[in-house]
């Protein structure tokens, strides 16, 4: 379950009925399991919008606690389905879940205890929030298909929503001002949604085991733990603690394999200064860095509550850049994070903590390099993990006859390369057209007018017009910038592999 600072409380689950079709063990295919909300990104960013209509419509009863109750419907489908979105639009997906999902509806609702009902403004609220979400609706359904790993991992997160209500019911929400029906402890909704994930685990199960067979070995002992402690009366609320961070282990291990599986697909989110809460945003993520770091030296006694911290903080922040940086960073950092959970050793504490560093420098430079950030780390004692990379850009007029031999007539092209050095990183965006098949290789060559020189730098092979970064050597990067006309970018195709469109870089 989101949450929406680093000091505001959990939110209340409701009971709701969350299933998923269950999947016979012998016809099962690690890439065709569907959830009940859709099988398709499209059709369950609709699911959520007829959530949010009907959390509009309970809204205008002006009653808090049907209010709530719808609410709390819409956010368990959210929860469930947010994967799609957060890769097909992250930067329409990251305003609409912090101002709406996580932050000014419940605060209206009184679910954090700091805002006053007043429901004339919730109204307003839901509207905007049901329009938001119907054009990151519109904007997914002119978006390539994502891949069939994504419904994996949106079945994944459906059938994870008994773990999460179970929890929330057992919990309550004792911030809530005031307290009502829908905020306040039931155990009996929270055995009825442990009772629906235990019929929803076998979906699920195989999916993990693909992936890795000893933790989802590991999770049927603690799903046993949990049915134990819910039949006998014992710590329910303590058994699901221990096996949240695991399964939640299971939905990354399935949720990397999908981002990696489309490493054309690259996004670069950008958040404006002036969109509400953009630096408060950022500063939950800083603080989860201290706060990790923090733990990772209280040693085993928190090993796990790293990992519900990632899991609750961390995880879609990092996963944006496809195929980029920051996903390759992320993906050794959940790497290092499930060394550390199943075994605090000096080795594996010195792993995590290489790894968590390198994700943050990733992160911080190449997502908000702004002088609000380097204010924050001031003002909150924090080692600022290195200087921000600046961009120096160039460009390519890219024909066939700079070729050697030449390349076909008709072909034309342009580049745009934006080269950090010192952070290693060059940004692509490369357009072209009557190449005559499909692009091979990209790359940067070191040469002259009229010389085929070596290749510096590999670039992706992407749609004509596609935005991507790559990583590259810094000395090779201080080199191009210093000479940019010594350098050329180079488009191959199989018919033409000396190169179909080629042009020299220029400030």
């Amino acid at each position: 379950m989101f949450r929406t600072t680093r000091t505001r409380a959990l939110l209340a689950g409701l009971a709701v009925t969350v299933g998923v079709a269950s999947l016979g063990g012998s016809l099962f295919n690690p890439v065709q399991a569907v959830t009940s909300y859709g099988a398709t990104p499209v059709e369950r960013a609709q699911a959520l919008g007829a959530a949010l209509d009907a959390y509009t419509e309970a809204v205008r009863s002006c009653d808090l606690n049907t209010a709530r109750e719808a609410y709390q419907v819409a956010e368990t489908v959210f929860n469930a389905v947010e994967i799609d979105h957060q890769f097909l639009s992250p930067e329409q997906y990251m305003f609409f879940e912090h101002i709406y999902i996580q932050d000014q509806v419940p605060s209206g609702l009184g679910l954090e205890g700091d805002d006053p009902y007043d429901c004339a403004t919730l109204e307003r609220l839901a509207t905007e929030q049901a329009e938001s979400w119907a054009n990151i609706t519109e904007l997914i359904a002119n978006s390539p298909d994502s891949g069939p790993l994504f419904n994996d991992v949106a079945t994944l997160r459906t059938v994870n929503q008994g773990i999460r209500l179970a929890r929330a019911e057992l919990a309550g929400n004792p911030d809530a001002v005031p307290q009502t029906e829908a905020t306040a402890p039931d155990p009996a909704a929270a055995a009825e949604h442990w009772a629906e994930f235990v019929a929803d685990y076998p979906t699920a199960r195989p999916l993990i085991a693909f992936r890795n067979e000893a933790l989802a070995t590991e999770i049927d002992g603690l799903v046993a733990a949990v049915t134990a402690a819910f039949e006998s009366g014992g710590d329910a609320a303590a058994a699901l603690a221990a096996l949240a961070p695991r399964y939640n282990l299971g939905v990354n291990l399935v949720t990397a394999a999908a981002r990696n599986s489309v490493p054309s697909q690259s996004t670069q989110p950008a958040f404006a200064d002036e969109n509400f809460s953009s630096v408060d945003f950022l500063g939950d993520i800083v603080l989860t860095f201290f706060e990790i770091r923090d733990l990772i030296a209280a040693g085993t006694p928190a090993a796990a509550q790293v990992q519900t911290e990632y899991n609750d903080w961390l995880q879609y922040p990092l996963s944006f850049k496809t195929g980029g940086p920051l996903t390759r960073a992320n993906v050794a950092f959940e790497t290092a994070l499930a060394n550390y959970v199943a075994a605090q050793t000096p080795e594996t504490t010195a792993a995590l903590l290489d790894a968590l560093l390198i994700v943050e420098q990733v992160f911080v430079g190449q997502y908000w390099g702004t002088p609000e950030l380097v204010q924050f780390y001031v003002e909150n004692d924090g080692a600022y993990p290195g200087p921000i990379p600046v961009g120096e850009t160039f460009a390519a007029a890219l024909t066939p006859d700079a070729n050697v031999p030449p390349g076909p007539a008709g072909a034309t092209g342009d580049a745009t390369i934006e080269i950090q050095a010192d952070a290693g990183r060059v940004c692509q965006t490369i357009n072209y057209a009557n190449t005559g098949a499909p692009l091979t290789l990209a790359h940067i060559h070191e040469g002259d007018p009229g010389v085929n020189g070596p290749v510096v730098v590999d670039l992706q092979v992407l749609p004509s017009g596609q935005e991507a970064c790559v990583s590259a050597d810094p000395a090779v990067l201080s080199r191009i910038v210093a000479n940019p006309a010594g350098f050329y970018v180079n488009l191959h195709t199989d018919a033409f592999p000396n190169g179909v469109l080629r042009g020299a870089l220029s400030a």
